[in-house]
């Protein structure tokens, strides 16, 4: 390791003690963060700022992030401008230009991707020692070394003469395994002690962002000594075979975490064959490759290898038939006629929680169905109530949609109700005085009263 990178990673260890957790490297999952001390539920354990964030609003200036115009004109930039070097205009413009371009290159693939890539280029560029590459993950090299030879070739003055192919792939790899979305900013971060975070499919801490800050709040109880732990890939309602292969196509890893291997499988949700059973719910363990692990959560009744036959077959015909994977909108009566013709497959299944989010989203979106976002927001909620942890931070999500779809039906009662109920899960995912959850405290008291409120807070 070059002792510029030395220095970076003791700076990285020195700020997780000073948080209550310590960074260690071990032979068996190269760079884990240990807590020093107990953490309760809703405790914030560090904030950060990104060290570099980028819009992927065309519209926005790639350095300050805000559109240029007369209350915001260029040389507002100045500073930012001058630590990168670019003392003309003309070299902001062919920066913005070149993004561009390049931005639909496989490994880019968005504006932002390519905007924070030659951010920190002409930083690295400039001082040659001060991003600490190395103590970053780097997926999927190969593929960001291809992008970085287009990139040359599309646009050749873009990369400076004094940084090699080798280390802009770097970067670009390392952008692609860390960043963050934020959403205020209409695009994405890197925070340096944001990637020291290990994964896993059920963890115990989660990520919450806004503006350019992310901090991480426990969201069980951590005791000391144990490993701190994040969802990468956000594949929640996922079954585990989905979520390993996402996680090993971006990150390079296969996930061997209890939720994986052990654990109840719960998005892969089949109806108990026991007559006796009412309401039974069957999910194979781990990846579901053992057929005598099939068994009822509730009478603990373990299947035959006929009932799993069937399963896995009718499983296989709902996957086809509803196509959840195009993400392409599919009627609520296609899902009803599906559950009708595959009689093993419980209403919590996968492809149908993911057929009927998708028709919950898009009714949220109109006026004029909010009936059929109330009633397939009802269902969505009751699915994720069942399947996913008592703590989640997608539940916030649809409780805070649930509430702005009472707005639209005017019944403002109902939605201080539902506002309410996203403010409390708030406070255990991200902290009861992050702004986030301090939003929420607000809306709950004083909700939008009619559509134009709504449109207006929202800002959609």
């Amino acid at each position: 390791m070059m002792r510029t990178e030395v220095i970076h990673e003791h700076r990285l260890i020195q700020q997780a003690e000073s948080y209550g957790f310590k960074i260690e490297n071990t032979p068996e999952k190269g760079r884990v963060c240990l807590s020093k001390r107990r953490f309760e539920i809703g405790s914030v354990i560090f904030t950060e700022k990104a060290y570099v964030c980028a819009s992927d609003d065309e519209n926005c200036c790639m350095l300050c992030m805000e559109p240029h115009n007369k209350s915001n004109p260029p040389h507002h930039c100045k500073e930012m401008r001058q630590e990168l070097g670019l003392t003309m205009d003309h070299q902001l413009n062919y920066l913005e230009v070149a993004c561009k371009l390049i931005k639909d290159i496989p490994g880019f693939h968005t504006l932002d991707r390519a905007r924070a890539f030659i951010k920190i280029i002409l930083q690295i560029s400039r001082k040659s020692e001060e991003f600490p590459i190395d103590c970053l993950s780097q997926a999927n090299l190969p593929r960001c070394v291809e992008a970085v030879e287009k990139t040359k070739k599309i646009c050749p003055l873009l990369i400076p003469s004094n940084v090699d192919s080798i280390l802009a792939a770097k970067v670009l790899a390392a952008l692609n395994t860390n960043s963050h979305e934020l959403e205020e900013l209409g695009g994405s971060g890197l925070f340096l002690l944001a990637c020291t975070m290990e994964h896993n499919c059920s963890p115990n801490c989660n990520f919450t962002t806004h503006g350019d800050t992310i901090w991480l709040t426990a969201i069980k109880s951590i005791s000391e000594g144990e490993p701190l732990s994040i969802d990468y890939g956000n594949n929640f309602y996922r079954p585990a075979l989905e979520r390993r292969k996402d996680l090993e196509e971006t990150y390079e890893f296969e996930c061997n975490c209890m939720a994986c291997t052990v654990l109840p499988d719960l998005p892969r949700a089949f109806k108990c064959p026991s007559p006796v059973c009412l309401g039974g719910r069957v999910s194979p363990v781990g990846l579901g490759n053992d057929v005598s692990k099939f068994s009822c959560l509730k009478c603990k009744q373990i299947c035959s290898e006929n009932n799993v036959e069937v399963m896995l077959s009718e499983e296989k015909l709902l996957m086809d038939h509803l196509d959840v994977e195009e993400g392409i909108f599919i009627h609520p009566t296609e899902v009803e006629q599906c559950l009708n013709k595959f009689e093993s497959i419980h209403s919590f299944h996968h492809a149908v929680f993911w057929a009927l989010e998708g028709a919950a989203q898009v009714y949220a979106t109109d006026p004029q169905c909010s009936e059929e976002a109330e009633k397939y927001l009802e269902y969505v909620i009751g699915a994720v109530e069942e399947i996913l942890p008592i703590i989640h931070h997608e539940k916030v999500i649809y409780f805070d949609m649930m509430a702005q779809v009472k707005v639209l039906k005017g019944d403002i009662e109902g939605a201080k109700f539902w506002y309410d109920k996203a403010y409390q899960a708030s406070k255990s995912v991200s902290g009861a005085d992050t702004v986030p959850t301090l939003v929420l405290s607000e809306l709950s008291h004083k909700p939008p009263n009619s559509v134009e409120e709504l449109v207006k807070r929202y800002n959609k």
